[in-house]
């Protein structure tokens, strides 16, 4: 246990690493939500060349836009929330 704590220590760039990881995990979550936005789209597409009604249309064109919408707010703040933890982590980690 001492051994990975020292180890830890030495390496400064541990929250840089954690950050990158969790870029990454976030990144390919982000993604795929964005594929449940353009499978809407394309039914939305889809439904208008059906003829259907106007007002089911333009609904999931709402839903659509307020999925992504989501999506990238909750990106956004995730990923600046964990930067700033990283940040915090290296600052009181190795300068105080």
């Amino acid at each position: 246990m001492q051994d990975r704590i020292k180890q830890e220590e030495r390496w400064p760039f541990n929250p840089v690493v954690e950050f990158g990881a969790q870029l990454i995990a976030a990144t390919f979550i982000f993604v795929m939500i964005l594929g449940a936005a353009v499978g809407i789209s394309l039914l939305v597409t889809w439904l208008e060349s059906q003829k259907i009604d106007p007002v089911l249309v333009m609904t999931f064109n709402l839903l659509k836009y307020v999925v992504v919408g989501i999506d990238v707010l909750v990106y956004v703040v995730f990923l600046l929330g964990e930067g700033w933890r990283a940040i915090r982590t290296m600052v009181v980690r190795y300068w105080g």
